[in-house]
């Protein structure tokens, strides 16, 4: 199993969608679920990218609930084979673990690769 941090060391695992992600740096995973809820979306790419489009995204958006608000949750991918390609498939490899195991309301196509185990976020 491949392990992973997630969220912010600093300030918790799961911060609100609704807040800035502009101090989060680097590539990896994410999970977004409500907080009374299921899974809405799993994906990877450029952390901050990731979670600010989302903030903005009406697909996502139309999960959150009062009472339920939307959380995100991300984890840097370090310390993986350093080659472009093979960091590409583990990548990979994760948001298919997280997308077969969390099962998110949005995406229903992940990369074709074997599933790459990693603890969950708690």
């Amino acid at each position: 199993m491949f392990q992973l941090d997630w969220g912010d060391p600093a300030g918790g695992v799961w911060r609100p969608l609704s807040r800035s992600f502009s101090d989060i740096g680097g590539t990896g995973v994410y999970v977004v679920r409500q907080t009374a809820g299921p899974t809405v979306i799993v994906g990877q790419g450029v952390i901050q990218d990731r979670l600010s489009a989302l903030r903005k995204d009406a697909r996502i958006l139309c999960y959150d609930r009062a009472g339920s608000p939307l959380l995100a949750t991300w984890a840097i991918v370090q310390g993986m084979v350093q080659t472009r390609m093979l960091y590409s498939a583990q990548l990979d490899g994760i948001e298919r673990y997280l997308a077969e195991t969390l099962k998110p309301l949005i995406g229903k196509s992940y990369p074709d690769v074997a599933p790459v185990p990693v603890p969950l976020p708690a």
